[in-house]
């Protein structure tokens, strides 16, 4: 029985792309094993995962499951995963560039945007971007999921969401602590918007088609049907299938409709935008963005986890790896970017798993077909001459017993 699932995942690895390519047989052989095993014991309706090698054309795209569970209809190149939080990634880049275009400052306070939250007002540009703000988090109030969920076709507006949070306290003075909070990117989605008097929709849709995502759409609010017909259906704990639920609540925080090939291409021009800001590295007074999470300061070394502009930094026993996961109800997603080696991989699952390491067992069995495919290290070397790499990697930390952050493992 399992010789056979084995051949249908095959079938199923290269129907999607015709220009698919496996990394190596071996390699090929274990992502299949991985993927089906993580789908029996999470029982999970879909999973799709896609792996890469940046600036070398290879990749590999692995998918078990259907659009409806239980349905024949085979998933195709144009279906679609909510995959909310990764769309913090895509927020943060656009106020990047406004800073580095001069539109905005990094030290900005929000107040100037936001006077009717005075209480926010000493909250800089860069606390929002690393979660520094000490503003509370509007998707952890009381019964938000049970809420969103009987509630899935209503169609929120900012002020209602932004009030949400705003109870006249906050968790600590802007800058002093680390604590993540969707409310953050909610208001960088609304400063984006204020500063240059385009929709955010605008600056979605220039990213998209500049990293060739070709079934990637920012969708604010109802879901036109053309993105109903290609939408993977997700489900709760509680096997409900809620993919009626728009994002009209979750905007700039995780309003992207895409699936795992699309972002692994968002992923690699995120490498190598990453790469290109290191190399002023040599300047004495270049700071690494990374903060820490205990203390907040820059890191002076990857050998511990840190975060900046939407990604998460973490040592692994294949270097060090920059990633972000996102949750929306009925849906998990998950990409990383390994800068060292130039390896890149994303997920999506069309059910939240009982239990809560998913992520961490996707990884290790996927750093373990990393380390032992010779072929694989072969390409690797290429990566590693044919870029010029930021200095860390000379002296990569690693890590063989890595902890995922609890931003990411009770992420749901």
């Amino acid at each position: 029985m399992l010789k056979f699932l084995l051949s249908v995942t095959y079938f199923l690895c290269f129907s999607i792309n015709l220009l698919s390519h496996a990394f190596s047989t071996n390699f090929s052989k274990e992502a299949n094993e991985s993927i089906h095993w993580a789908s029996e014991v999470y029982q999970l309706p879909s999973i799709w995962l896609s792996v890469s090698l940046a600036g070398q054309n290879e990749h590999y795209n692995y998918l078990t499951g259907g659009y409806i569970k239980g349905d024949d209809k085979k998933i195709n190149e144009k279906a679609l995963y909510k995959v909310s939080g990764l769309t913090k990634t895509v927020t943060a880049e656009i106020i990047n560039k406004l800073i580095l275009e001069k539109k905005i400052k990094l030290n900005d306070k929000i107040g100037k945007w936001f006077p009717e939250y005075p209480l926010w007002g000493k909250a800089s540009i860069k606390d929002l971007l690393n979660n520094t703000s000490g503003i509370l988090d509007y998707t952890k109030s009381f019964r938000w999921n049970e809420n969103l969920i009987k509630n899935p076709t209503k169609i929120w507006n900012r002020k209602d969401l932004l009030d949400i949070p705003y109870d006249g306290s906050i968790l600590f003075e802007p800058g002093t602590q680390w604590e993540n909070s969707n409310t953050n990117y909610l208001l960088l989605g609304i400063i984006i918007e204020k500063v240059t008097n385009k929709s955010l929709s605008e600056f979605y849709n220039t990213i998209i088609s500049g990293s060739d995502m070709k079934n990637s759409y920012y969708i604010p609010a109802a879901m036109p049907d053309d993105i109903i017909s290609n939408l993977i259906h997700g489900y709760t704990r509680d096997q409900i299938d809620i993919a009626k639920l728009n994002a009209s609540w979750a905007l700039s925080v995780g309003g992207l409709y895409s699936n795992p090939h699309d972002m692994i291409k968002w992923f690699e021009t995120l490498l190598f935008s990453k790469i290109t800001l290191f190399k002023n590295s040599q300047n004495p007074q270049f700071e690494n963005p990374f903060i820490s999470l205990t203390t907040t300061k820059s890191l002076k070394r990857f050998d511990s986890i840190g975060f900046s502009s939407a990604l998460y930094s973490m040592p692994t026993s294949n270097g060090i790896l920059w990633f972000n996961a996102g949750y929306f109800p009925g849906y998990l997603s998950f990409a990383g970017i390994f800068p060292c080696s130039g390896i890149i991989f994303a997920y999506s699952t069309s059910r939240v798993p009982k239990k809560m390491n998913l992520q961490e067992i996707i990884l290790q069995k996927l750093l373990k077909s990393i380390e032992k495919d010779e072929i694989l290290k072969e390409k690797i070397m290429k990566y590693k001459t044919e870029n010029q790499l930021p200095a860390f990697c000379k002296s990569e930390p690693k890590n063989e017993k890595f902890i995922f952050p609890d931003e990411i493992r009770n992420l749901y």
